[in-house]
């Protein structure tokens, strides 16, 4: 998918890499659309990246909306940091989208 267009929430500037999406989000569920997605760069990420936003980020997200019941005219933010890796969503008050973002932080420099 291109980065002409970001879908999703944005990333932080510092981001090393991210993924975004807008995504269907009705009765508590997180629906993916593949044309709906965004990565930076915009080039296929490290498996690693993409193996955390599938079998973790997105995993966990689904599961944390079901559990604070996140409405869809809600603005709040929910987020998870694991390791490098942040995943950020808000139904930003759009009563039927998830506003999604996946992000790899810099390393610490010591």
């Amino acid at each position: 998918m291109t980065s002409t267009y970001w879908f999703g929430r944005q990333p932080p500037a510092t981001a090393v890499r991210a993924w975004g999406a807008r995504a269907i989000y009705q009765n508590l569920r997180v629906e993916l659309l593949h044309d709906r997605q965004s990565w930076k760069p915009d080039e296929q990420p490290p498996f690693e990246f993409e193996e955390w936003v599938n079998q973790i980020g997105l995993p966990w997200l689904r599961q944390e909306c079901r559990d604070r019941y996140l409405r869809g005219d809600s603005s709040d933010v929910v987020s998870k940091s694991d390791g490098p890796y942040t995943i950020e969503a808000s139904p930003n008050r759009s009563f039927g989208y998830i506003y999604i973002v996946a992000y790899e932080r810099p390393a610490k420099s010591d």
